[in-house]
This record gives structure tokens, C-alpha cells and sequence, in this order.
């Protein structure tokens, strides 16, 4: 498995991203809804990997949900930053990361595929995030 390791400016949101592909065979996804393309959102998962997510502080996260308030955009009251999208379907949390907050990733990787799930409905949002977004944890 290859590490990817990521936080937020500050820190206080990091997380640990194992995936079976190397950084270079990711899908890299640029969401196009207004609030992905104001925080320049480059997210990627792997369904047969593993995330770990650890908060410092966990009154200084902001949990933004819209649209159908099936994900939570995770969000540093203290920088600002995004790095990282959860939800829970079935009792199981999934999560995608934002790769413009990895620590070391190569600036080229990120350009990132135009995507629009927009039209999509609730039920196949979580289809979509149960069979495609990585296996998430939240550590204390």
C-alpha cells in the first residue's frame, strides 16, 4: 500500500490515505459544483484502500453539508482549509481527500477530471460514494 499523508494548514485535520495505486494512477476528480471550485477541490479515493483521519481539535472543524446533506465537508475554523469529504451509508464511513492538502504530491498530478454529480439523486449519490470512496475511520 502507498501512503499519501495530508492536513490542513494548521494541522489540526490530518489524515492518512492508503491506496493500492501509486499517486500517479489516482483519479484525480475537480468536482464542478460552486463550492468545489471555490476551494479548488482535486479529490481522490480508492475503494480498496484505507483512510485514517485524526482531529486535533475538534471544536476548531467546521462540518459544511448542502445540496442533498449526504457529505460532510470538513472544513479548519482556524485556516480555512477543505481537506477532506466523508459520509456514512449503511452504519460505514467513506471518505475522499483533497490532494491539494497531501504533504508531498506532485504539483502535475493535480490538474484533476471535470466532474458534475449534480444530477444525481441521493440513492445513487451513496451508491456512487459506497462503491468508489475509500473506507474511512476517525481516530481519537
Amino acid at each position: 500500500m502507498n501512503l499519501i499523508a495530508g492536513s490542513c494548514h494548521c494541522g489540526n485535520i490530518r489524515y492518512d490515505f492508503w491506496s493500492a495505486m501509486l499517486p500517479e494512477e489516482l483519479s484525480v476528480r475537480a468536482c464542478q459544483c460552486s463550492f468545489c471550485k471555490k476551494h479548488g477541490g482535486r479529490y481522490s479515493s480508492d475503494a480498496n484502500g484505507k483512510l485514517e483521519v485524526r482531529i486535533q481539535n475538534e471544536h476548531r472543524v467546521n462540518k459544511y453539508r448542502f445540496a442533498t446533506e449526504t457529505a460532510d465537508f470538513w472544513i479548519c475554523k482556524d485556516c480555512g482549509l477543505l481537506p477532506l469529504v466523508t459520509t456514512v451509508t449503511s452504519g460505514k464511513m467513506y471518505g475522499v481527500v483533497n490532494l491539494t492538502t497531501a504533504d508531498d504530491i506532485d504539483a502535475s498530478l493535480l490538474a484533476g477530471k471535470p466532474v458534475d454529480t449534480s444530477l444525481e439523486d441521493k440513492t445513487s449519490k451513496e451508491e456512487r460514494r459506497r462503491r468508489t470512496w475509500t473506507p474511512a475511520i476517525l481516530l481519537s
